[in-house]
């Protein structure tokens, strides 16, 4: 019988995908250091019921059952639980060791990191809560905390509850055994490639998104110019994303005035010489819904970023300049060497 030393454990990591990142990067980082196997639906970004069978296979074939849960909910299945939910539910009816690890504070999430949906808002925090209730839970502020946290968690898994795990070649016993070491084997390297291009791509999220000097479009309809000509005009809206930054923030003012000011002033607008219907000697009166549409992707776009944070003051929304935000702006304004 093959001692410790010679077994290689298979742990199953169950998180959402794209809010996630960072986070199963340093997980799988912390396995492979481990001399473990990842698996995991994460490796596969696509999910439907049909894959759902191949990844059961995955969780009865694994030692061990990580969850890593924040503020999403995840995709959902026919039966309308996410397949994270389904893949937690799975390994608990297999008896598999489970450890769960859920974001301390949602407060400190923001944008695409939390649910906008009531019904998927209810849904997580009913997943968190049953997570919470579970045998073995920490809770973790960033991924470098997560890191060390699963680490322990497994070391100590490792030794209490040994798994059945795989057998290092030297010890097979047969043709069988050295067959499955090589699959084995292969996996691994290309686990290790997959985790390269995630911690390649993942040191900040946020890169992905459109800032700086990249171009802010829209296709926007302008208000009918005459009573007797109801027919709207349609220009492309053409600027960059520093642009709206610095007219956004050349005053503290409600959403309501923002909008305004954001498709008002000049600088804005004397950047679209691109415009279908150019008529750029006269104002260009936009239609209200319009602003608005414009204004809640610009909203978006700045929670991405972390530029803004938005808070209310009596019936107005008001934005307010993060630390990043700050120096985005103080990077506009200032000198350059």
């Amino acid at each position: 019988m093959p001692d410790a030393d010679d077994l290689r454990y298979q742990v199953f990591v169950s998180s959402t995908f794209r809010d996630l990142q960072e986070e199963r990067q340093k997980v799988l980082q912390a396995i492979l250091e481990m001399k473990a196997f990842p698996a995991g639906m994460a490796l596969f970004p696509l999910a439907d019921d049909d894959q759902f069978e191949f990844i059961k296979r995955e969780i009865e074939s694994s030692d061990y059952y990580v969850a890593i849960v924040a503020g999403k909910y995840g995709s959902i299945a026919a039966d309308g639980t996410s397949f994270t939910e389904k893949e937690y539910e799975y390994a608990l009816q297999m008896g598999k060791p489970v450890m769960a690890f859920l974001f301390h504070n949602l407060g400190d999430l923001k944008g695409t990191q939390l649910e906008d949906a009531p019904e998927a808002k209810a849904k997580i925090a009913a997943f968190r809560e049953k997570i919470r209730n579970g045998k073995l839970v920490k809770f973790y502020q960033n991924s470098d905390e997560l890191k060390t946290q699963v680490w322990q968690a497994l070391t100590h898994a490792f030794k209490l509850k040994p798994g059945q795990g795989w057998v290092r070649a030297k010890k097979a016993s047969g043709i069988e055994d050295l067959q499955e070491i090589n699959s084995l084997q292969k996996r691994l390297i290309e686990l290790e490639a997959e985790n390269a291009v995630l911690q390649a791509s993942v040191k900040d999220p946020r890169d992905r998104l459109a800032h700086g000097s990249d171009a802010a479009r829209w296709t926007v309809q302008l208000q009918p110019e005459r009573a007797d000509n109801p027919e709207p005009s349609v220009i492309m809206f053409t600027t960059t994303w520093d642009e709206v930054l610095a007219a956004c923030f050349a005053q503290e003012f409600p959403e309501a005035e923002a909008a305004f000011v954001l498709h008002g002033r000049a600088t804005l607008l004397n950047s679209l010489p691109e415009a279908a219907n150019s008529k750029a000697s006269r104002p260009l009166h936009f239609a209200s819904e319009e602003l608005e549409r414009i204004f809640k992707d610009v909203k978006r776009q700045f929670l991405g970023l972390s530029y803004v944070d938005v808070r209310m003051h009596g019936n107005n929304e008001y934005w307010t300049l993060t630390q990043e935000g700050k120096l985005q702006i103080a990077l506009l304004r200032g000198a350059t060497r």
